[in-house]
């Protein structure tokens, strides 16, 4: 399953991408394999030059808290896939260090327990 941008408005979009770049960023390392998975996945969103220069500037250093997104804005609908498109990021660089798997572990928990919640 992949992120289907159907639907999403280009805000929703980017802060999907912003939580992506998030967690590359997990390990404090982006590799070429990683930037070019998440320049793939703003194509894949259609993403507008506005969002793309955005995530150039993530891809250089990862999103400040404060300019982190709300995981829970992220449409029931595409939560599934957003989660694995979290997983191929983390997977991109073919090596998972303790803190991705635990930030994925926990985020994919709270995600999934709000979608329970809003059934």
């Amino acid at each position: 399953m992949s992120l289907d941008p159907t639907g999403l408005s280009q805000a929703q979009r980017l802060n999907m991408v912003n939580l992506v770049c998030s967690f590359a960023w997990t390990d404090f390392d982006l590799d070429d394999d990683e930037r070019a998975h998440i320049r793939a996945l703003c194509r894949q969103l259609n993403l507008d030059a506005a969002g793309r220069e955005q995530v150039e500037a993530w891809l250089d250093q990862p999103p400040d808290t404060d300019e982190m997104a709300d995981p829970g804005a992220i449409p029931i609908a595409h939560r599934e896939a957003f989660l694995e498109e979290c997983q191929r990021i983390i997977l991109a660089d073919a090596y998972v260090d303790a803190e991705e798997s635990l930030a994925y572990r926990i985020f994919r928990d709270i995600l999934l327990s709000e979608r329970r919640d809003d059934d």
